[in-house]
């Protein structure tokens, strides 16, 4: 099964915009894993479709190379988000 990565995107863009305190537990986690730059949380490994997208912008297929190219690629959405 396929993820959408759009959904991910805005539910770090709803964490980032609900007030801290009133986060639910898995809310707490995932945006402590957030803040800490720990995708662990993110299905990075377990989305075919993802990790064909992924070799195709990368043309790697190292780790560390993949999660920085997810974060920069979900902060560019996400000052998208703002800007609007």
């Amino acid at each position: 099964m396929d993820h959408n990565v759009w959904n991910y995107l805005f539910f770090i863009q709803h964490l980032q915009t609900k007030e801290e305190c009133d986060h639910n537990g898995i809310e707490s986690v995932v945006y402590a894993k957030i803040k800490n730059k720990d995708n662990t949380w993110f299905p990075v490994t377990e989305c075919i479709r993802a990790n064909r997208a992924m070799k195709e912008l990368t043309g790697d297929t190292e780790k560390e190379n993949q999660n920085e190219v997810i974060y920069d690629k979900m902060d560019q959405g996400l000052s998208r988000l703002d800007d609007k």
